[in-house]
This record gives C-alpha cells, structure tokens and sequence, in this order.
C-alpha cells in the first residue's frame, strides 16, 4: 500500500490574519504620531515661556534705560544752576517755538525761528549777510524772531563760550530789552572767535561789547560774571534736541525748516532778496 505523499509547500496566512497585523502596525503608529505630537507640544510650550521671560527682561531692560535718559537729561537742564528765563523767554507752544527768545513785535504776521550758536561759523556767515536785513525786518514789524542760542561747539572744543555768549544775550534781554540784545547779538557775531577757540571772548570783552551797545547795569555784569542764565542755555539745548534739530543755524520760518542753500544765489553766495522772498512767500 503506498505511503501518502507529505507536501513540501509552506502554509499561506489568510487574509483575516494580515489584516489584524496591518490594524496593529497602524494603531503603533497612530501611538507614536500621538506621543511625537505630544513632545513637540511641550517643545514650543517651553520655547514660549523661555521667550516670554526673555520679553519680559528686555521690557525691563528698556525701562531702566528710558528712565536713565530721563535723569541725565533732567540733570543736563539742571546742573548748571537755577532755571531763571529772560523776560522774553518762549516757554509754551509747539516744539520748534519753545526755548526761544523774542525779538520783534508778538503781532508780526510772519515768525522766524532761528537756532544758532555764537562760535558756529556759518552762523556768523548768516549774520554777516541777512544780519542787517533781519534788524529791519523786526523793525518794520514784518517779522518777529525767537532765537535759540546753542551750544554744541562747546562740546567738541572743551570751551565755555557758547554757553557764556548765549547766557549773556539772555541776561541782555533781561536788563537791557530785546532790541538792545538784538544789538548784542549783532556784536558778538562781529567779533566772533575762532570755532576751534578753547577760550572764546572773555567775560569782560562781553560786558564791553554790551555796554557798547547800550547795556550797562550791574545787574547784567553780575549776570554775565556769574553766569545766572547757564540753567536756562542748558534746557534751550534741551529744547533744541526736542524739536529735532541737530546743528546750527536751522531756519524755520512759520515753522516750516528752510534749508540754507535755498537762501543763497546761484553763485552760492548768501543772499538778503532770497531770505525777503521767503519771508513774503511765507505771508
């Protein structure tokens, strides 16, 4: 009787059998799509709070800093004496008005706003040229100008004669009026030193100069001698920093900045016409 013949082929899975072991490689990995989900979470969730604490540091960062500024600049406009104004001290108004002193007429239909620092040199050249034509300007009351005297070059030359120069025409203001400050202003320009000058003119060639122009009481010597306007230079650069402007002379006229060149003829030479027509222009 023959024997029955044992098959050599390997048992096939069935299909209910690979079904279950493809639900199962699914379910795994629907498991680590959770967990790797889960672990970014906490990532970003870290990540956040590490920035929200860095904010926060920055924010306080920025405040000491804000609040440093704002007690250097405080003692700037301070610590140089009390704050006493000319009699016709700008104190109100827009940026560009505060800081000034007027001159002119406070009816004048049109205002000049000029910031300028007795040893800038171009301030002098503006001087020389539209000087004369700005004097009767105010005198016919066609304009009125607030002055801002600053003091820049006193920084990079280690002199005191911008601050001096500019407390002395405050004081001029004070003791002798307006117009016998604007001929002041007219005087040191001048005599104006050298930019690069470490000393300036002396306090004495100043009390000359303003006894020349017809200012001569002890008052306004004391002045100058003590130097009683320096708190008050000191908050018009101050004010200066505040309307923006960033050297001198700057020009405004109604409040609108004029650039320098525009004054000047073709030959690049200052020009009065040039600066009257602006002034009309500007009525």
């Amino acid at each position: 009787m023959d024997k029955p013949t044992q098959s050599s082929a390997k048992t096939t899975p069935s299909s209910s059998t690979t079904a279950e072991g493809s639900t199962k490689t699914a379910q795994r990995r629907a498991r680590q799509e959770r967990a790797r989900a889960a672990r970014e979470a906490e990532r970003r969730s870290a990540r956040r709070k590490k920035q929200g604490i860095i904010a926060a540091v920055v924010v306080v960062v920025l405040v000491v800093a804000v609040g440093i500024g704002i007690a250097v600049g405080t003692s700037r406009s301070g610590g140089k004496g009390p704050l006493v104004s000319p009699t016709d001290a700008v104190t109100t108004g827009s940026p560009i008005a505060v800081g000034g002193m007027l001159v002119g007429r406070p009816t004048a239909p049109v205002t000049l706003d000029l910031y300028e620092d007795f040893t800038c040199p171009v301030c002098g050249q503006f001087e020389k040229a539209d000087g004369a034509t700005v004097a009767s300007l105010i005198s016919s009351g066609r304009i009125k100008v607030r002055y801002h005297m600053l003091s820049f070059i006193d920084d990079k030359n280690g002199s005191t004669y911008s601050h001096r120069s500019a407390g002395a025409f405050a004081a001029a203001d004070t003791y002798g009026g307006a117009d016998k400050a604007l001929a002041l202003h007219t005087a040191l320009y001048a005599n104006q030193p050298n930019e690069n000058s470490s000393a300036g003119l002396t306090n004495s060639k100043i009390i000359q100069l303003a006894s020349d122009a017809g200012i001569t009481s002890q008052q306004f010597v004391d002045a100058v001698t003590k130097n009683s306007y320096a708190g008050w230079v000191s908050q018009v650069a101050d004010d200066g920093s505040k309307a923006g402007v960033t050297g001198t002379p700057t020009i405004f006229i109604n409040e609108k900045q004029v650039e320098l060149q525009s004054l000047a003829n073709s030959q690049g030479q200052l020009d009065p016409a040039k600066l009257t027509q602006a002034i009309a222009d500007a009525k």
